[in-house]
């Protein structure tokens, strides 16, 4: 930790402050979160729930593509493949889709606790989760395409037809 902290020009001290364990290092959630609120800041309001939500995720890949940190797939699948960093990334996206769900309560103007809210924010997080899994184990198919495939889906009620 020390040689990234000399590496990087920061003091121990604060680059601790930013990173607590080595596992953040490698999962660092709060690149992602503030990128995700930059996209969030740019939506244009009175946008609907699913629109929104498309919205982000198209977003959301521009960013990753352009991130070398984002979309880099040797570290989503280190991240997969070590425990430790399996549960520190499930923490930091726990943490991350609850900071989501205050930011599209505010932009829908809904209360952040609502239940409608929470089922969609939790079933588009879910298919979300599983399409990127999806996506780094098999590249053929794009993980955008599919998942807006997936909330278009969503949006007609789940049909199995």
């Amino acid at each position: 930790m020390e040689q990234i902290a000399e590496a990087a020009g920061v003091s121990h001290t604060t680059f601790f402050r930013y990173f607590p364990t080595k596992e953040q290092v490698i999962v660092g959630g709060a690149h992602l979160e503030a990128q995700m609120r930059a996209i969030m800041a740019t939506m244009p309001p009175g946008l609907g729930h699913f629109d929104l939500i498309r919205r982000f995720f198209t977003e959301l890949d521009r960013v990753s593509a352009d991130d070398p940190w984002i979309g880099n797939p040797l570290r989503r699948q280190l991240i997969r493949s070590e425990p430790l960093l399996q549960k520190t990334f499930q923490a930091e996206s726990d943490r991350l889709i609850s900071g989501m769900r205050q930011l599209v309560a505010d932009h829908l103007a809904r209360d952040a606790d609502d239940f409608a809210l929470g089922v969609f924010l939790d079933a588009v997080a879910g298919v979300a989760f599983r399409i990127a899994a999806e996506a780094d184990e098999n590249r053929s198919q794009p993980q955008l395409e599919t998942t807006l495939r997936a909330i278009d889906l969503l949006e007609r009620g789940l049909p199995l037809d």
